[in-house]
């Protein structure tokens, strides 16, 4: 394993904020930026280490994660039959997957670009030459791909220490049109992955809030208290909740309260609901004036129990091509999975080493319906299941 740390850094401010951040920060926010870069040979595991945010420096409002993938991939190909071959077609794939403590789920990004029909006539005997040899310099299979990912969730990014990431690349192909050939792949890639912490540099928003908190209680309860100044009448607060820190709802509304030096103090009491499967919720305020004008605080995150350990995760569920399957998001291990149907017949297998995360893919060729995904972590022998359906 190779561990990298973050190479530069560059704190910026922005001169046009989007439309969500100028609404609520004092000043302009800012962004700070880790980065780094890796050249391989198209199959690596590197950990990324980089600093968390300091939350002196302001209020973090989110979290960007940037990846820009490059692949050349070229190979030499040989028909070792007596007769031509004349579909001789190379399938290139690329997969890769980044794991986090604060990633759930993973991260996972595919490629695939086909090569060929190449038609080869019959072996002459003579290693790489002739007209039953073919030879494809290195090509681009991903060419400069950026993929992107922003987490609204900023709790496991702040504070003292390191966030690492594991990153893996594998690069992988299959041959098409016989099973007698000689195959020599070789490829070049490169992994430019970055870290931006998007803040605003004032410690609190401008929202006159003066403390804002959210606690887990007993019986399924969690508490939200906040703090005012320069309380105004006809002034209301309404109390927004999230699961995925981008989509809000107001779940209730208090009226501004003062006392005689202008403060106010509230309280709100949310139950989380019987039904509910999120391991996170995340709650913000919207202070509302009385000519309209809207304010935000910064966000509040509240951790639930923890996803049940005999469980795994499908995404997406229902499925209908594909589905990515979560193990563990802490530990890696080896696993078989099996598609069962539901009278009992294993459909599908598949394996995968060293990994928290996988993906079932080629669900097209089978009917719709119900199917059980039995996991089985070959370490242990310890086995988890989990109910798909395939439309």
């Amino acid at each position: 394993m190779k561990t990298r740390n973050w190479l530069w850094a560059v704190s910026l401010l922005l001169t046009t904020p989007s439309v969500t951040q100028s609404q609520t920060c004092v000043d302009a926010p800012k962004t700070i930026t880790y980065d780094t870069v890796v050249v391989g040979s198209g199959n690596s595991f590197n950990t990324f280490t980089f600093p968390k945010f300091d939350p002196l420096m302001g209020t973090l409002m989110n979290v960007s994660l940037r990846t820009e993938i490059t692949l050349q991939y070229g190979f030499e190909l040989e028909n070792r039959e007596p007769m031509t071959i004349p579909n001789y077609r190379v399938r290139v794939f690329r997969d890769d997957e980044i794991t986090s403590s604060t990633l759930n789920p993973s991260l996972f990004y595919s490629f695939s670009r086909n090569f060929g029909p190449y038609s080869l006539t019959a072996w002459d005997g003579i290693d790489g030459s002739g007209t039953d040899y073919r030879i494809v310099p290195l090509t681009y299979v991903v060419n400069h791909s950026i993929q992107t990912f922003t987490a609204f969730n900023t709790a496991d990014f702040m504070g003292a220490g390191d966030v690492s990431f594991d990153y893996s690349a594998s690069s992988y192909s299959t041959v098409l049109g016989s099973v007698n050939y000689h195959f020599n792949p070789f490829a070049k890639d490169t992994i430019h992955f970055s870290i931006t912490y998007n803040y605003c540099p004032s410690w609190f928003l401008k929202a006159d809030l003066t403390s804002f908190t959210a606690t887990k209680a007993r019986d399924n309860n969690i508490i939200l208290q906040w703090i005012t100044q320069n309380e105004t009448p006809d002034r209301i607060y309404e109390v927004q909740q999230s699961f995925d820190g981008r989509n809000f709802q107001t779940i209730g509304k208090k009226l501004a309260q003062s006392n005689s030096v202008g403060a106010g103090s509230y309280t709100y009491n949310y139950n989380i609901p019987p039904t509910n499967d999120h391991q996170q919720i995340i709650f913000r305020l919207k202070q509302i004036e009385k000519d309209g004008t809207a304010k935000y605080s910064p966000v509040r995150t509240v951790a639930l129990d923890a996803i049940d350990g005999n469980d795994i995760q499908l995404y997406p569920n229902p499925a209908t091509t594909g589905t990515r399957i979560q193990f563990s998001n802490q530990i890696r291990s080896n696993w078989r999975v099996e598609m069962i149907s539901t009278s009992g017949a294993i459909v599908k297998r598949f394996y995968f080493n060293n990994t928290t995360v996988g993906r079932l893919e080629g669900l097209e060729t089978l009917p719709r319906g119900i199917y059980i995904i039995k996991a089985t972590d070959t370490k242990t022998q310890v086995v988890y299941e989990k109910r798909l359906v395939k439309q």
